[in-house]
């Protein structure tokens, strides 16, 4: 399941998703980011995964099924200003609170 997230300070588009291999037990959070800062031919994409428990992982997508239109980055709905909140800096930090395995990052690719 994926979510649109206004942008922050640093990010003009994000996208939260919940990703799961059944194969390996691997469970997380993915946050693609995009900037289109800059010149026209200048874009940046980050790609990112933080793994987490099945159990966090299934909380946050069944808190993203109550949102009416998870694609609508503008919806003002209470699930997208609790997950697409912003701290005092204007950096986004809707996964607050959530148990992420922040050690090693785990690039991930959408297939």
């Amino acid at each position: 399941m994926s979510m649109e997230l206004p942008g922050d300070y640093t990010w003009d588009e994000m996208t939260l998703e919940t990703l799961m291999c059944a194969g390996c037990d691997f469970w997380c959070l993915g946050v693609r980011t995009e900037s289109k800062r800059g010149s026209l031919d200048s874009e940046a994409i980050s790609y990112i995964g933080y793994r987490v428990d099945a159990v966090d992982l299934w909380r946050i997508e069944e808190i993203m099924k109550r949102c009416p239109d998870p694609t609508d980055r503008l919806c003002n709905c209470e699930v997208h200003q609790s997950l697409g909140r912003m701290d005092d800096g204007g950096d986004w930090n809707g996964l607050e609170g959530v148990p992420l395995d922040r050690t090693i990052p785990h690039l991930v690719r959408a297939a």
